[in-house]
Protein backbone atom coordinates (compact mmCIF):
# COMPACT_ATOMS: atom_id res chain seq x y z
CA UNK A 1 0.00 0.00 0.00
CA UNK A 2 1.24 3.41 -0.86
CA UNK A 3 1.10 6.55 1.18
CA UNK A 4 2.16 10.06 1.55
CA UNK A 5 5.42 9.80 0.02
CA UNK A 6 4.47 6.66 -2.90
CA UNK A 7 6.62 4.12 -1.03
CA UNK A 8 4.93 0.68 -1.44
CA UNK A 9 4.53 -1.01 1.62
CA UNK A 10 3.93 -4.67 0.53
CA UNK A 11 4.39 -7.53 3.45
CA UNK A 12 3.38 -5.33 5.45
CA UNK A 13 0.08 -4.89 7.56
CA UNK A 14 -2.46 -1.73 6.86
CA UNK A 15 -2.12 0.07 9.72
CA UNK A 16 -5.43 1.62 11.11
CA UNK A 17 -7.04 4.59 12.89
CA UNK A 18 -10.73 4.23 13.91
CA UNK A 19 -12.44 7.56 14.32
CA UNK A 20 -15.70 7.25 16.04
CA UNK A 21 -16.21 4.43 19.47
CA UNK A 22 -19.89 4.09 19.14
CA UNK A 23 -21.81 0.64 18.80
CA UNK A 24 -20.22 0.13 14.75
CA UNK A 25 -17.38 0.23 15.88
CA UNK A 26 -17.23 -1.72 19.16
CA UNK A 27 -19.34 -3.84 17.96
CA UNK A 28 -18.03 -5.21 14.73
CA UNK A 29 -14.72 -2.76 13.40
CA UNK A 30 -12.54 -3.37 16.62
CA UNK A 31 -13.05 -6.91 16.94
CA UNK A 32 -12.48 -7.90 13.71
CA UNK A 33 -8.73 -6.81 13.66
CA UNK A 34 -8.42 -9.47 15.79
CA UNK A 35 -9.12 -11.67 12.87
CA UNK A 36 -7.52 -9.64 10.35
CA UNK A 37 -3.61 -10.64 8.61
CA UNK A 38 -3.96 -7.75 6.47
CA UNK A 39 -4.38 -5.31 8.83
CA UNK A 40 -3.74 -3.82 12.19
CA UNK A 41 -5.56 -1.30 14.58
CA UNK A 42 -2.84 1.50 16.00
CA UNK A 43 -4.71 4.15 16.77
CA UNK A 44 -8.23 5.02 18.30
CA UNK A 45 -9.82 8.95 18.26
CA UNK A 46 -13.05 10.37 19.77
CA UNK A 47 -14.20 12.71 21.91
CA UNK A 48 -15.12 10.67 25.06
CA UNK A 49 -11.88 10.31 27.08
CA UNK A 50 -13.40 7.09 29.36
CA UNK A 51 -14.43 5.32 26.37
CA UNK A 52 -11.13 6.23 24.52
CA UNK A 53 -9.51 5.30 27.08
CA UNK A 54 -11.01 2.10 28.18
CA UNK A 55 -10.54 0.57 24.43
CA UNK A 56 -7.56 1.93 23.83
CA UNK A 57 -6.29 -0.01 26.65
CA UNK A 58 -8.60 -3.47 25.81
CA UNK A 59 -7.06 -2.69 22.33
CA UNK A 60 -3.67 -2.03 23.47
CA UNK A 61 -3.27 0.93 21.23
CA UNK A 62 -2.96 4.61 21.40
CA UNK A 63 -5.84 6.61 21.52
CA UNK A 64 -6.13 10.48 21.03
CA UNK A 65 -9.04 13.04 21.20
CA UNK A 66 -10.75 14.11 18.08
CA UNK A 67 -8.84 17.16 18.45
CA UNK A 68 -6.06 15.76 17.92
CA UNK A 69 -7.06 13.74 14.90
CA UNK A 70 -3.55 15.46 12.46
CA UNK A 71 -1.53 13.99 15.17
CA UNK A 72 -2.66 10.52 14.93
CA UNK A 73 -2.87 11.12 10.84
CA UNK A 74 0.99 11.72 10.93
CA UNK A 75 1.64 8.81 12.26
CA UNK A 76 4.22 7.09 9.95
CA UNK A 77 2.22 3.62 10.81
CA UNK A 78 -0.83 4.84 9.71
CA UNK A 79 -2.21 4.14 5.90
CA UNK A 80 -6.17 4.34 6.36
CA UNK A 81 -8.51 5.21 8.96
CA UNK A 82 -12.10 3.96 9.70
CA UNK A 83 -14.57 6.45 10.05
CA UNK A 84 -17.51 5.26 12.13
CA UNK A 85 -19.05 8.51 13.17
CA UNK A 86 -22.60 9.99 12.73
CA UNK A 87 -23.49 10.28 9.19
CA UNK A 88 -23.24 13.83 8.66
CA UNK A 89 -19.54 14.02 10.42
CA UNK A 90 -18.22 11.12 7.29
CA UNK A 91 -17.42 14.03 4.97
CA UNK A 92 -15.45 16.35 7.31
CA UNK A 93 -14.07 13.86 8.30
CA UNK A 94 -13.12 11.95 5.42
CA UNK A 95 -11.60 15.49 3.95
CA UNK A 96 -8.92 15.51 6.83
CA UNK A 97 -8.08 12.04 6.62
CA UNK A 98 -7.98 12.27 2.48
CA UNK A 99 -5.61 15.87 3.41
CA UNK A 100 -3.49 13.85 5.37
CA UNK A 101 -2.57 11.34 2.44
CA UNK A 102 -4.98 8.72 4.68
CA UNK A 103 -7.08 6.59 3.00
CA UNK A 104 -10.75 5.97 4.22
CA UNK A 105 -12.95 3.30 5.01
CA UNK A 106 -15.91 4.71 5.69
CA UNK A 107 -20.23 3.17 6.10
CA UNK A 108 -22.20 5.05 3.52
CA UNK A 109 -23.46 7.70 3.03
CA UNK A 110 -19.98 9.50 2.71
CA UNK A 111 -21.56 12.71 2.24
CA UNK A 112 -24.77 14.35 3.08
CA UNK A 113 -24.74 17.12 0.85
CA UNK A 114 -24.19 18.36 -2.40
CA UNK A 115 -21.28 20.75 -0.75
CA UNK A 116 -19.72 17.78 1.23
CA UNK A 117 -19.39 15.60 -2.31
CA UNK A 118 -17.75 18.51 -3.91
CA UNK A 119 -15.30 19.24 -1.02
CA UNK A 120 -14.74 15.05 -1.07
CA UNK A 121 -14.04 15.33 -4.68
CA UNK A 122 -11.56 17.94 -4.99
CA UNK A 123 -9.49 17.04 -1.98
CA UNK A 124 -9.46 13.34 -3.10
CA UNK A 125 -8.19 14.41 -6.94
CA UNK A 126 -5.43 16.50 -5.48
CA UNK A 127 -4.43 13.92 -3.25
CA UNK A 128 -5.09 10.77 -5.06
CA UNK A 129 -6.72 9.18 -2.08
CA UNK A 130 -9.22 6.69 -2.25
CA UNK A 131 -12.64 6.65 -0.34
CA UNK A 132 -14.26 3.22 -0.20
CA UNK A 133 -17.46 2.99 1.30
CA UNK A 134 -19.15 -0.20 2.84
CA UNK A 135 -22.45 -0.93 2.93
CA UNK A 136 -24.93 -3.50 4.74
CA UNK A 137 -26.48 -6.39 2.39
CA UNK A 138 -29.66 -6.46 5.07
CA UNK A 139 -31.36 -3.86 3.49
CA UNK A 140 -32.23 -5.86 0.36
CA UNK A 141 -34.53 -7.85 3.02
CA UNK A 142 -36.23 -4.54 3.07
CA UNK A 143 -39.73 -4.30 0.88
CA UNK A 144 -38.69 -1.14 -0.56
CA UNK A 145 -35.05 -2.25 -1.32
CA UNK A 146 -36.08 -5.65 -2.88
CA UNK A 147 -38.13 -3.90 -5.35
CA UNK A 148 -35.51 -1.18 -6.29
CA UNK A 149 -33.46 -4.40 -7.04
CA UNK A 150 -36.36 -6.17 -9.30
CA UNK A 151 -36.60 -2.54 -10.78
CA UNK A 152 -32.37 -2.23 -11.93
CA UNK A 153 -32.12 -6.05 -13.02
CA UNK A 154 -35.45 -5.61 -15.47
CA UNK A 155 -37.68 -7.69 -13.62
Amino acid sequence: MGRKNGRRRSNRQVGYVVIGLGHIAQAAVLPAFAHASNARLVALVSSDPEKREKLARKYRCDAYDVRDLDDALARPDVDAAYIAEPNDKHAEFAVRCAKAGVHVLCEKPLAVSEDQHDALHRVTSAKATSLPCSSRSSCIARPLAAQVTQILRGA
